[in-house]
This record gives C-alpha cells, structure tokens and sequence, in this order.
C-alpha cells in the first residue's frame, strides 16, 4: 500500500475513535485498493480448478476401491461360503481369533495361489501345522517379534504381500491403524488380525 492511502487509512480510523460513533467518513477508502478478504478472479478460477481437480481424484478413489471390493483372495472352498460374497476381499481386514487351524486355512489358498503371506507378531506360529494345512513356504514371510516396529512393518509388507495375519499389540494409536487401513486398501492386501 502507498504511505499516502496508509495516511489516508490512518486518517478515516482516527475520525471514527474522535467522533464517538461512526461517521461517514469510514466508508471512504480508495477505489483502488484491493481487499484481501475478498478473492480476485484469479484466486477464484484457481480455487475452482482445485475443487474440480479434488472432485475427479475422488472419484477414481471410488472407482479404484470399487473395483479393489470386487477382487476376490483365494480362499478354501470349505470356508468361501462363510464369507460374504463367497470369499476374502482384497484390501480387507477380517478379525479370525486364536484358531490356528482357521489361519492355517486361511494362508493356504492365497499361497497356492502364488500370492505371498505374512504372520507378524506371531513368535508361536506353527509352520508345520501350516504346510500340512497347504500353505506353500516359499510364499511365507514371518516377522514373530517386530517390537516397536509393528506398524512399520505390517505397512511396508502390505505393499508386497496378498494376506498378512497379525496379531495386534495393545498401545497402537488409533491414527497409525487407520493409515494402515488405506495402505490395505490401496495395495489390495488382505488382514486377517
């Protein structure tokens, strides 16, 4: 702003405070001065080009998770129609339980499939209990005691693996599950906690 239109400024704000009330004299400012409450054409145009650029993104985030609910994990025909629409669910997370024999059942199919697993934080996990269930050990990854590191590594093996089966230590912030929950979501792996 010029030191006179300051001036000027300073004036009319002044005469309001000398007066008592407000006068006339503070609706003077000048006709050329830009108003930064009220947005330019420009900024206009730019905010609306954002909006739309939002709009389309989530729109093919709906398109990518609608067609990521369709695909189907390979699951064991005697537990597929225990499952809603006949099967696990790329990119969800199913509560199984401690049976090993079910997560052992769970693991097979997607293996023989060529799809890699992962059992984390787990130390007990039977692996002969689970090669005689058909889980393929070269489609095995198994973190037993990840610590501290437990989100760090589910979230890094999301991105490679089709199936992780957890165990889910107490203390783990609510916010660093749900950012898990979309990195499932957008690798298509499948949780069985």
């Amino acid at each position: 702003m010029r030191p006179d239109a300051v001036s000027a400024v300073i004036d009319t704000i002044e005469h309001m405070f000398d007066s008592g009330s407000v006068s006339a004299a503070a609706a003077r400012i000048e006709p050329d001065r830009v108003d930064p409450d009220r947005p330019s054409p420009d900024r206009l145009s730019t905010v609306a080009a954002l909006r739309e650029r939002i709009r389309g993104m989530e729109r093919r985030s709906l398109r990518e998770e609608s067609g990521l609910a369709a695909r189907r994990i390979p699951t064991h025909p005697v537990i597929a129609p225990l499952l809603p629409g006949g099967g696990m669910r790329a990119g969800a997370v199913y509560a199984v339980g401690p049976s090993a024999a079910l997560t052992a059942a769970l693991l097979a199919e997607p293996s023989r499939a060529g799809l890699w697993a992962a059992v984390v934080g787990i130390p007990e996990f039977g692996v002969e209990a689970a090669v005689e269930a058909g889980v393929r050990l070269d489609r095995l990854v198994l973190v037993p005691r990840p610590g501290e590191q437990w989100v760090a590594a589910v979230g890094v093996l999301a991105e490679v693996m089709g199936v992780i089966v957890v165990r889910v230590p107490r203390g783990v912030a609510a916010g660093a599950v749900d950012r898990l929950g979309a990195r499932l979501r957008r690798h298509g792996c499948t949780l069985l906690a």
